[in-house]
């Protein structure tokens, strides 16, 4: 026990551990109450702990928000859980559309050891979880049984102190605090590689005896004293090392040894062989393939980028699809790279059918294909299968994940491009009722009014845009040609008000924008009956400033509203 050690080793031990201990807890609370302060934002490591735990910080939210659906998912599937692995299948069809407030996620974890194994392995491997962890701690925590010691036999066991691994406490007390880091951790952070591969080796050491046995010594129960192990003689070695060495000459031994070496080259070099040497390949030629010098040199990147098939596979046809998606959708649009829109399809498709239902991005992302690919210019010849296809697609994925509201928003808008009008303001209304955060809701009410406005139902549509405009006033998630379309509409519908309205917004700078002159002269003309001096100046000097063609009009008017001029003003 510690009482055995000289009080002058112990007192130092002591001392800095204190120190230590109050040296963490300082900085801890020190991080904790400044946590907001720039300065820990430029520390790595530190910043991403300090945005975990802000105060109704994104990450926070979503791990909450995580936790409790492995809670839900687990009480669904209790005993056996959804399987290894098979978090992201509880996300999708559990799904909370509140995820969406704090951005796109698709969690295939809950950041939490013990519910992810809840989840998907049930109570089953949970018991087996949690018990595993447990007997570690007892072993960590447990108290040094006291033997007695024949008096003999004392000072031999004194001597021999530092050789007796189970007695070091110090030392399995810092390896038990390693694993309760460890446990910690794991309640909010994702296992990974560099965290379980030092663990196990600490565990396996456990189950080997390196910090409970005795290895030098054997401890005899009837005599309560220590006596040494048998240890073989000179001769007993020299004729063991004979008997070893006339084996080892033998032919068949040699052949064995020399046919076993060659086979555990041969399967690890396969095995680096594909699971390093391949996918590195495979990750070079798919930086390559982002910026090819034409179509033959892409596609022969593209190939050597997805083939052969394995487990990288997923990463870079969901990376390279995303990338020329949204920097360079022409090669869905555009007939000349038809051979590229083809092998997105097809490679994609193929990750659909290998994958099964574990990721519904596939889904998205085949679907989106084939709606632009529907869009070509000049028309492919039967544009409605590529739309019924994207309608199949999508239908598919809504019943693994009802409660996504991207599903029910590209479904809505494949809908009304095949002209279901009615279809289409159904799941577009359930993509408004699903969406939470602002720009979301800004985006499906968008989309929203236009398929009512196409329906026939004018007053809906109306509602729809004024739901968008209380969401985003600014507008800023969306471009100048899409507010025109909402001009449009407006116009159409003889709601020249709202048109004025938006306009106005920017004249003033609210809604960065540059319109049309013909709507800026709109709402003019509606201003100048009602002798709005503010308003009319205002939108006057934007005219002016923006369109020097009519520059020299404008200003007369503002030198007229100044001098109160409003006979002349109405006769304009």
């Amino acid at each position: 026990t510690l009482k055995s050690i000289p009080a002058t080793k112990t007192k130092p031990m002591r001392f800095w551990s204190l120190m230590v201990l109050m040296i963490m807890v300082v900085f801890g609370a020190t991080l904790f109450f400044t946590r907001e302060a720039p300065v820990w934002q430029k520390i790595p490591g530190i910043d991403r702990l300090v945005q975990v735990s802000a105060p109704g910080g994104g990450s926070i939210q979503v791990r909450l928000l995580g936790w409790k659906l492995a809670v839900n998912a687990f009480l669904e599937k209790p005993i056996f859980g959804w399987g290894p692995e098979h978090y992201l299948l509880a996300f999708q069809e559990r799904y909370d559309p509140e995820f969406s407030t704090y951005g796109e996620f698709w969690l295939d974890r809950a950041h939490n050891g013990v519910l992810d194994v809840a989840t998907m392995q049930g109570a089953l491997g949970l018991i087996g979880y949690v018990g595993f962890l447990t007997s570690l701690f007892y072993f960590f925590l447990r108290k040094e049984a006291r033997s007695k010691v024949h008096e003999n036999d004392y000072q031999k066991l004194q001597s021999n102190y530092n050789q007796l691994p189970h007695n070091h406490h110090s030392l399995r007390f810092f390896i038990g605090i390693i694993f309760l880091g460890f446990t910690v951790q794991n309640l909010f952070l994702l296992e990974e590689f560099h965290t379980f591969t030092p663990f196990f080796v600490l565990v396996a050491a456990v189950i080997a005896g390196v910090f409970s046995g005795v290895p030098n010594h054997k401890f005899s129960a009837q005599g309560g004293s220590f006596s040494e192990r048998q240890i073989p003689s000179p001769k007993q070695i020299t004729n063991s090392n004979d008997q070893n060495s006339k084996n080892w000459n033998l032919p068949m031994a040699k052949l064995l040894a020399v046919v076993g070496s060659a086979l555990v080259l041969v399967i690890v070099s396969f095995v680096i062989y594909k699971t390093i040497l391949v996918p590195t390949a495979q990750a070079y030629y798919t930086h390559k393939a982002e910026t090819p010098q034409n179509k033959e040199e892409f596609l022969n990147f593209w190939s050597k980028a997805t083939k052969p098939y394995n487990f990288a596979q997923y990463s870079i046809r969901s990376y390279l699809f995303d990338f020329f998606y949204s920097n360079q959708p022409t090669v869905f649009t555009d007939p000349q790279l038809a051979d590229i829109g083809d092998e997105f399809v097809f490679k994609t498709r193929e990750l659909l059918l290998r994958e099964g239902p574990y990721d519904i991005r596939s889904h998205i992302r085949l679907s989106q294909a084939h709606y632009e690919m529907a869009k070509q210019t000049p028309p492919v010849e039967n544009p409605l299968t590529h739309y019924r296809i994207g309608e199949e697609i999508l239908r598919e994925a809504l019943e693994i994940s009802p409660f996504r509201q991207r599903l029910a928003y590209e479904l809505g808008i494949i809908l009304a491009a095949l002209g279901r009008y009615e279809e289409a303001i159904e799941f577009m209304g359930k993509s408004v009722e699903l969406s939470v955060e602002p720009a979301r809701i800004a985006r499906s009410n968008y989309y929203y009014g236009f398929v009512l406005y196409a329906a026939g139902r004018g007053g809906d549509a109306l509602q729809a845009f004024e739901s968008m405009m209380r969401a985003d006033p600014q507008l800023k998630g969306f471009s100048t040609e899409e507010i025109v379309k909402i001009l449009g509409v407006y116009e159409s519908l003889g709601e020249y008000e709202r048109i004025v309205d938006v306009i106005t917004e920017s004249a003033r700078g609210h809604v960065r924008m540059k319109f049309n002159l013909r709507y800026y002269e709109i709402t003019l003309s509606y201003y100048l009956p009602k002798e709005n001096s503010e308003e009319i100046i205002a939108i006057a000097g934007f005219i002016a400033e923006r369109f020097p063609e009519r520059r020299q009009d404008m200003e007369t008017i503002i030198e007229l509203v100044k001098d109160n001029e409003w006979d002349i003003l109405r006769n304009l």
